[in-house]
């Protein structure tokens, strides 16, 4: 499951960020944000590491974004998940 929805105001720490759910033994990750015309704004390498909803030291617009993560499991087998998810203010 992944969360569809964050608000990096929010009172409740875990729903300031937005992290896809990729959690036990990954060996490589990456995760990328992008806008509704598909330009990347923001990308991490490390699986702890989310999108606090600043491009550019910018609070980004309440809108919907689209995740791509990608990397692979310490077993070798690769991992592709997308979806959509909601900055709201």
């Amino acid at each position: 499951m992944f969360p569809n929805v964050f608000r990096p105001e929010s009172p409740i720490e875990e729903n300031r960020i937005f992290k896809p759910g990729v959690i036990d033994h990954v060996e490589e990750y990456h995760l990328m944000i992008f806008n509704r015309w598909g330009e990347l704004i923001f990308e991490s390498f490390d699986q702890d590491t989310g999108w606090d909803g600043y491009v550019a030291g910018k609070m980004s617009k309440q809108d919907v974004y689209v995740w791509k993560v990608e990397g692979k499991y310490s077993g070798g087998q690769p991992f592709v998940q997308s979806g959509d998810v909601t900055l709201m203010h």
